[in-house]
């Protein structure tokens, strides 16, 4: 099958070599196939676009990052010697210059083994040893296996909608501030995101993808399982993860970073758990490269095995171990952010977070409830080696997500906690387009509210995306403090509630008072705020007022700010 026509030109022809199989029987057996060199290649550093798109390049350049010889493709030639020894191609991996190929186990692999350039030869999937989730199958099954976005569908149009109404989901983006980095223009527009998944059930269908379909904003899909370009039939766990980014359904759910651009990518088989979904994971993220992604977007985990084949310890991570974690650690080498989710195993037997989680230059993002609490399911630090993990948190206890059928409900896990975060960032790296993957990242958790004093639970707590917008733009806290304006919307207020937009110096209370033009007080009460945080505050006095201007004034120990509103 082939991606969409714009896709297949250059650097990404040379990922789909050797066809599909996707229509025959799944085979038995995987291996990873190691070459020893990538000897007489036909590619060059010199001729990086032949095998880099011209994003991909733009991005190492801006960073300094020089392209070597781990940028190469592996050599086809290789690839062509082992799928003649009847081995299916499935995918492979130019980082560390393996190819993922599949058999019947009447298919000796000591064939392999005797070819002069390869290096080892893995295992990494046996169908006999794997075990089948037949919920997970089915839902791999089902659906109309449509690689092609469809329009036409009904949905909200976020480039007609007249104003955001976020709805429900208010809680989950105004935590982190990003409706303030909306409400400044920075949306996610010009940055591409890689979500590697499980699948992406009826996104070309579904009314909270409408948006994302009409204006173009999905690229390209690619299935590492199968070897194929479709995506839409299999588990739905990838596209509740891309409806904290981009689900777009008015009153009701406005992700992150909803015009950001989007990489769907399949790398995980939602029905097993074995070792060959982290070689996946790997040839995706630099697929996801190669292609020209910003940002990947990994809501997935590792630590255990079906059947115990491949287990990770506790003692694995170390942030330098297992070959997902160091694939993820790579891809940052390559200028790309990862955020991967923490896990949810705090409250069970493993506990800590897991690969590639645990990576150093990896933003593992970890749960919290609407109430800004630990969710007691989120994977805790620190890594075996004592670093901070997770980085940060966001809502992930009672996340508004999609559903199958297109509706919005809560959902939970630091599979939705991570995806808030990854939008964020698009919108932050949009803001601060000169800025490293790095220095993105310690601006994000120098903005986190426990940043000064950082635990095992939260990491460096809950970002505030506002306060690191300021931080990469050298704008201190304290001079942002004293010359906020206060915003109080709607305005004029025709109901009881509205809302008052405060950055917060303290963690504290701070006083709310309405005033009448003569500068009597008509309205008073007292709220919580959180330190370098742009807290949005509730206020339901208005229906006693009578029509008029007035002022609102928030008062935070001896500061005062002021802003007039119509009622």
């Amino acid at each position: 099958m082939i991606l969409k026509k714009t896709l297949l030109t250059g650097f990404l022809a040379s990922f789909l070599v050797l066809g599909s199989f996707a229509q025959e029987e799944v085979q038995a057996i995987k291996y990873a196939i190691y070459f020893k060199d990538k000897a007489n290649s036909p590619y060059s550093v010199s001729r990086p676009e032949e095998f880099l798109s011209e994003r991909a390049i733009k991005r190492r350049a801006k960073s300094g990052i020089k392209i070597n010889e781990t940028d190469l493709p592996v050599n086809p030639e290789y690839i062509k010697k082992v799928t003649e020894l009847g081995f299916k191609f499935v995918a492979k991996a130019n980082w560390s210059n393996y190819i993922i190929v599949a058999a019947t186990d009447k298919v000796p692999p000591q064939k392999l083994k005797n070819l002069p350039f390869v290096k080892e030869v893995k295992e990494i999937y046996n169908k006999k040893t794997a075990k089948t989730d037949f919920f997970s199958m089915l839902m791999d099954e089902f659906g109309n296996g449509n690689a092609e976005p469809k329009k036409g569908n009904s949905g909200d149009n976020l480039a007609t909608l007249p104003f955001w109404d976020y709805g429900t989901s208010l809680n989950q983006v105004n935590m982190i501030g990003i409706d303030y980095m909306h409400a400044k223009g920075y949306n996610g527009e010009g940055m591409v995101i890689a979500i590697l998944d499980g699948g992406f059930f009826k996104v070309d269908e579904l009314a909270p993808f409408y948006s994302l379909r009409e204006n173009n904003q999905i690229l390209g899909t690619w299935d590492f399982v199968m070897n194929e370009a479709s995506v839409y039939e299999d588990n739905s766990h990838g596209m509740s993860v891309l409806s904290c980014i981009a689900g777009v359904k008015q009153g009701q759910l406005i992700g992150t970073g909803p015009k950001a651009k989007f990489f769907l990518l399949r790398s995980e088989d939602a029905a097993t758990e074995t070792i060959s979904e982290m070689y996946n994971w790997e040839a995706a993220a630099v697929w996801a490269d190669s292609a020209g992604a910003d940002i990947i977007n990994s809501s997935l985990g590792y630590t255990k095995f079906d059947n115990g084949i491949g287990d990770l310890s506790y003692a694995n991570m170390d942030g330098n171990t297992a070959i997902v974690t160091k694939a993820a650690d790579m891809a940052a080498s390559k200028g790309i952010l990862v955020v991967n989710s923490a896990g949810n195993e705090g409250s069970g037997p493993w506990k800590y977070v897991g690969a590639p989680a645990d990576g150093d230059s990896v933003l593992a993002i970890g749960a919290v409830n609407k109430d800004r609490k630990i969710a007691g399911f989120s994977s805790r630090g620190p890594s075996f080696d004592g670093r901070v993990k997770p980085n940060v948190c966001a809502v992930g206890e009672g996340t508004l997500v999609s559903n199958t059928s297109g509706g919005i409900h809560f959902s939970n896990g630091t599979s939705f906690s991570g995806p808030l975060i990854a939008g964020a960032v698009a919108c932050l790296w949009q803001a601060n387009p000169t800025k490293s993957n790095m220095e993105i990242i310690d601006a994000i958790q120098r903005s986190a509210h426990k940043f000064s004093n950082p635990d095992n639970d939260y990491g460096y707590g809950i970002p505030n995306f506002g306060y690191a917008d300021l931080i990469l733009k050298s704008q201190t806290a304290d001079s942002y403090y004293k010359t906020q304006k206060l915003l109080v919307y709607p305005n004029p207020i025709k109901d009881d509630e509205a809302f008052v937009d405060f950055f917060a110096m303290y963690d504290g209370v701070v006083t709310i008072k309405v005033s009448d033009l003569s500068g009597k007080t008509v309205a008073e009460k007292t709220a919580s705020v959180f330190k370098h945080t742009q807290n949005r505050l509730s206020v339901k006095f208005f229906s006693s007022l009578a029509t008029g201007t007035y002022v609102l004034t928030v008062t935070e120990g001896k500061e005062q700010f002021s802003a007039k509103f119509v009622k």
